[in-house]
């Protein structure tokens, strides 16, 4: 996750009980809702032959990536307080490590699906001369594979992990030398690229969109704004219940509204 995800001071606060109650119901609605238009997303994708394109696999591919997290987190959240679910234990550790990895596999789908529109609407091109089903599944194998092994770290390392704090209500990765590197580094570099790039593809079909269609200029403007959101003001919230709604909160309506 980007550095926004994460902690930004010493982890020694603890959320008021109604926030905390708060912060629940909003995450788990969020998240059924955010499970709910992902499904609904992939059975229109099925159902329609004329969305059986690269592009339509594509987002039929995030739609189904951000259901499994929502579903996958909403289901951790739920669980017991117990210190087998504490932050840093080994289940702990493997759920932020499915969870990172999933995150770095939609951040190169978005990649993916940003340089599609580009090309199809500012270059005019007929992508699915080129961008054929079979690529694009290789593709999204070779991407997922990647995104694990990005995170492979956090496996051999105890003192590498990015882990859930339920006082919190807060992912944030291991306040250790270690752990610092590996999210300065190998976390938050490949994902400001990501995201750089997607915005700017993203930017350049938006204004291309505002000259010559107008309606479609809106359909994908809430993704831009999010990420932006999402990589300049979490940084500078101070409250631990405005750290939940621009972190855990923002990530699982991201999610949903994808």
């Amino acid at each position: 996750m980007i550095s926004g995800m994460r902690i930004l001071t010493v982890c020694s606060f603890v959320m008021e009980k109604d926030a905390v109650s708060t912060a629940y119901f909003v995450v788990h609605s969020i998240s059924l809702f955010g499970f709910i238009s992902n499904s609904v997303a992939v059975v229109t994708i099925y159902k329609k032959r004329d969305l059986h394109t690269p592009f339509g696999i594509l987002c039929a591919a995030i739609a189904v990536n951000n259901a499994f997290v929502l579903t996958m987190n909403s289901s951790w959240y739920a669980l017991p307080d117990d210190p087998m679910f504490e932050s840093a234990s080994k289940y702990s550790r493997l759920i932020g490590y499915v969870g990172l990895s999933q995150w770095n596999f939609g951040c190169k789908i978005h990649l993916l699906i940003a340089l599609n529109r580009l090309l199809a609407v500012v270059l005019s091109m007929n992508i699915n001369n080129y961008w054929t089903q079979s690529r694009n599944l290789a593709g999204m194998v070779i991407i997922l594979v990647l995104g694990y092994i990005q995170n492979t770290l956090m496996l051999i390392y105890k003192d590498i992990w990015f882990c859930y704090d339920r006082q919190l209500m807060m992912w944030f990765f291991a306040k250790t030398e270690r752990g610092r590197f590996f999210e300065t580094k190998i976390n938050n570099v490949p994902c400001y690229l990501d995201f750089t790039l997607t915005i700017t593809f993203d930017l350049i079909t938006l204004t291309v969109l505002r000259v010559f269609h107008s309606k479609a200029f809106s359909q994908s403007l809430p993704e831009v704004n999010l990420y932006t959101l999402f990589m300049f003001v979490t940084p500078i919230l101070t409250t631990n219940f405005s750290r939940f709604l621009s972190t855990t909160f923002a990530w699982h309506l991201a999610l949903g509204v994808d």
